[in-house]
């Protein structure tokens, strides 16, 4: 196993195997009307100061695997990222889904994400396991060190 693989097998052990409890839980995304009302103060302009965009530098490395709890997380959240690491500095991604996302839409899902991800060059691997019931067990973990083992990423 190598070291990477055996430093991210050490932090994920900690976490799913400590007694301890979580410190919060998400249980709703903000609801839409939140956000209007956000869009609705930032187009009143009224700041103390002036908004300037900062432009952060992507992920360095060459080789970036990024775990997507279900297909379209790895575009929805950092895709613009992704895709510019890897088209400017020709960075290889790799995406890890955990999930498949609804059962009743997964087959599209899949296959939506691996469309996704050959048109941007994107390299893919599934582990199909249940939405809301990933288990926190040996085996699991194992899967997923297989994954970064067979990667060996410089960033996750």
């Amino acid at each position: 196993m190598s070291s990477l693989a055996k430093r991210v097998a050490a932090r994920i052990e900690r976490f799913l195997f400590s007694k301890k409890k979580y410190k919060f839980l998400i249980k709703d995304w903000v609801a839409l009307g939140d956000l209007n009302a956000s869009a609705a103060v930032i187009g009143a302009m009224r700041f103390s100061r002036n908004f300037q965009p900062i432009e952060l530098p992507g992920p360095g490395g060459r080789k970036a695997l990024v775990i997507a709890p279900h297909p379209d997380d790895e575009i929805l959240g950092p895709g613009g990222t992704l895709i510019r690491s890897h088209g400017e500095s020709g960075a290889q991604v790799h995406v890890l889904y955990l999930t498949t996302g609804k059962p009743e839409l997964a087959d599209a899902m899949k296959s939506e994400a691996v469309a996704v991800s050959q048109r941007e060059g994107f390299t893919t691997s599934f582990m199909d396991l249940a939405l809301n019931a990933i288990p926190l067990d040996q085996t699991t973990l194992d899967r997923f060190l297989r994954v970064v083992e067979s990667v060996e990423p410089d960033v996750i």
